[in-house]
Order: structure tokens, then sequence, then C-alpha cells
């Protein structure tokens, strides 16, 4: 299966998922992508901020109904900033729905909080959705300006075009880990 094969395949659906979940480095491979021709920019861009309102419209039905059992189950990466991120939202609620897919570290745990703190539905649903858009466009762009600063270099190893992605993506996980493991020996030092 080539690399054009592969994306066609499981491309979308990864995005989807990706932006679900936590998924900055998602967008920027998918912007990454979409500067190369393998992604349609505008279903790239629905599909990413699909995903982004799906994931944290999720989360904030589950602090709404289950905020103490959910937060208890957190990893310690999500914990931490449990204190900084409720004073947030119990003192300025429209800073924390503009801003929450912004504040590295607490995209999942502020929709939990805004459900619980009894946010309205519709108010949440509505911000969720503007930052959401917002979000999927500065990070598709982001990426997409990647591709564009890479060029000069992408066409002397155009073969290499899955090494490449590969290699962003062993990137992001690494970069992921560190900064895990970074917040939990921040917290054992607390302790």
């Amino acid at each position: 299966m080539d690399f054009s094969t592969l994306l066609t395949a499981i491309g979308y659906p990864a995005l989807f998922l990706g932006a679900f979940l936590e998924g900055e480095t998602v967008l920027l491979i998918a912007g990454f992508l979409v500067h190369q021709g393998y992604f349609d920019p505008l279903t790239t861009w629905l599909i990413a901020m699909l995903g982004g309102t799906a994931g944290d419209q999720l989360f904030f039905y589950l602090g709404r109904a289950h905020a103490d059992k959910v937060i208890s189950k957190l990893p310690p990466h999500l914990r931490w900033p449990l204190g900084l991120a409720t004073r947030l939202v119990a003192n300025n609620p429209t800073f924390v729905l503009i801003m929450m897919r912004f504040l590295v570290g607490m995209r999942m745990l502020l929709p939990i909080l805004c459900g619980a703190a009894g946010i309205r539905v519709r108010r949440f649903v509505a911000f969720n959705m503007a930052t959401a858009a917002a979000w999927a466009a500065f990070f598709l762009v982001l990426g997409y300006l990647f591709g564009e600063a890479a060029k000069p270099f992408l066409k002397r190893v155009q073969a290499a075009e899955l090494i490449l992605v590969l290699l962003l993506i062993l990137i992001a996980v690494i970069y992921e880990y560190v900064s895990r493991w970074a917040v939990e020996k921040m917290q054992e030092r607390k302790e």
C-alpha cells in the first residue's frame, strides 16, 4: 500500500480522532498534508473543527453529569492544574470559553469543569463551535506554512514523504511523553 492510498483510507478518520482528543500536533500534520496536496483544505478544516467540537462537548457533558468521578480518574498530568482551572472557570467563564482550546495542558480539563460549574449548554455549544473553528484554522495554517517553508527541502526528498510524516508523528509522540513526564515530576516535587 503506497502512502497516498494509506492516507485516503485512514487520513480523515485519524484527523477526526486526533482533533477529538488533544490534537494540535495532528492538526499541524494535517496542515502539512494539505500543503502536499493529500488533503482537501475545506474538508480538513471541517473534520478538524467537528472532531474538536465533539471532544470538548463530550467532556462538558461528562463534567455536567459526573465531575467528581471523572476528575478522580484523570491522569496526574491533568490533575495538577485543577486548582487554577477551577478558579478560572469560577471567576471568568467567558475567558475560559474563548481560550480553553489554547490553554496548554488544560484542554480536556476545562470543558469538564465548565460542565461541573453549570455553564448553560447553549452557551457552551456556541463558544465550543466558534473556538473549534478558529483553533482548527490556526493549527492547520501553521502546518501548511511549515510545508511551504520546507518546500525547497521537500523537492529534493519527495520520495521520502512517508518517512517525513512518520518522523513528525514520532516527534509529536516524544514531545507528548516528555511533557507528561515533566508535569508528573513537577507534581511529585509539590507533594
